[in-house]
C-alpha cells in the first residue's frame, strides 16, 4: 500500500511528467524540434519535470469506479488535503538534498482537442520555450474535465544538460499533511477494520473513515392504503 509507504518515510511521490497516459499531456514533447539546423531531443528536457495530480470534485461514482479498476486487488483509499499543505511542503525541500527544485501548482484548465493542437506555433524563440512547455503541463482536454484536477510540478535542476533522471522523485514532509482518509464505499466492513489497524500502527492521529455514497438512509415504515 503506497500510503503506508508514504507515511512511514514521510515522503510524497512526484512521478515523471513522461509517465503520464494521455497523449495530448506533455504534447510538447512529441513533436520533432530544431535549433541552427541541429535536432533538440526536448524529452531531455522534459525528464526534469515531476507532478502530482489531485482533485478538487467532490466525490463520485465515477472517481472511485476509476481507480478500482486502476488498483483491483487493493483497498482503494481517498487522501484529503489542502493545496496550502503541499506548497508548504514544496517550499521547504526547494533545495533539499542539495538538489535545487522549482515547484509550480495550479488549477488544470480544459480546452477542445483541437485548441490544444491549434494553439502550438510552428516557431518558438529559445527564451520563451520554457514558458510554453510550463503552460502546457497545465492543460488537459476537455474529455477529462469531469476530473476537476490540480497539479503540482516540480523542476530538478540539473547540473549538467544529459544527466540521467529518475523515474519519480520523492519530497520529504515533516508534519502530516492528511486532513481525512476515505475507504472505498464498497470496502467490506473488515478489510475497513484492517485497513484502520494498519494505518493507525503507522500514523495514529489520522481521522480514517468509510465512504458513505452508498449508505442507505434510516428505513421509514410506510403505509399503502
Amino acid at each position: 500500500m503506497y500510503l503506508l509507504e508514504m507515511l512511514v518515510k514521510k515522503q510524497i511521490r512526484f512521478n515523471s511528467v513522461l509517465s503520464w497516459k494521455d497523449p495530448y499531456e506533455n504534447y510538447l514533447s512529441k513533436h520533432n524540434y530544431h535549433k541552427n539546423q541541429e535536432k533538440v531531443d526536448v524529452r531531455k528536457f522534459a525528464e526534469s519535470f515531476f507532478g502530482i495530480c489531485w482533485t478538487t470534485a467532490k466525490e463520485s461514482e465515477l472517481m472511485w469506479n476509476t481507480y478500482r479498476s486502476k488498483y483491483d486487488k487493493e483497498i482503494v483509499l481517498k487522501i484529503e488535503s489542502t493545496a496550502g499543505k503541499i506548497v508548504e511542503i514544496c517550499l521547504k525541500d526547494q533545495s533539499g538534498n542539495g538538489v535545487n527544485k522549482i515547484f509550480y501548482g495550479q488549477e488544470i484548465k480544459y480546452l477542445s482537442q483541437r485548441s490544444m493542437v491549434t494553439n502550438l506555433k510552428d516557431s518558438y524563440k529559445f527564451e520563451d520555450f520554457y514558458n510554453v512547455y510550463l503552460k502546457y503541463l497545465f492543460l488537459k482536454r476537455n474529455s477529462y474535465k469531469h476530473e476537476q484536477e490540480y497539479r503540482f510540478i516540480a523542476q530538478i535542476q540539473v547540473n549538467e544538460p544529459f544527466q540521467s533522471m529518475p523515474d519519480y522523485v520523492q519530497i520529504p514532509f515533516s508534519n502530516c499533511f492528511i486532513d481525512k482518509i476515505v475507504i472505498d464505499p464498497i470496502t467490506s466492513d473488515s478489510d475497513v477494520a484492517y485497513a484502520k489497524k494498519v494505518i493507525s500502527m503507522v500514523e495514529n492521529t489520522l481521522n480514517v473513515v468509510k465512504s458513505d455514497l452508498y449508505s442507505v438512509p434510516k428505513i421509514k415504515t410506510i403505509k399503502i392504503v
